[in-house]
């Protein structure tokens, strides 16, 4: 048996729509706010790596299936 624990930072339905939204009509870019992407393979050697030893600049880690 496996537990997984989860989070989401956006508390706020509307504000989180609103983002989406602004996402999908072009008013907001999404590629200026990744910092990297990597293979799900690297995940913890390059992702969790980088959050815990560049956190203040790195702002989205895009995990690539």
């Amino acid at each position: 048996e496996k537990e997984i624990i989860g989070s989401l930072s956006h508390v706020y339905d509307e504000d989180y729509a609103t983002a989406v939204r602004w996402l999908a009509d072009g008013r907001i870019q999404a590629e200026p706010l990744i910092s990297v992407r990597i293979p799900l393979d690297r995940l913890v050697e390059d992702g969790l790596q980088r959050l815990a030893t560049q956190a203040a600049e790195t702002l989205k880690v895009l995990v690539k299936p």
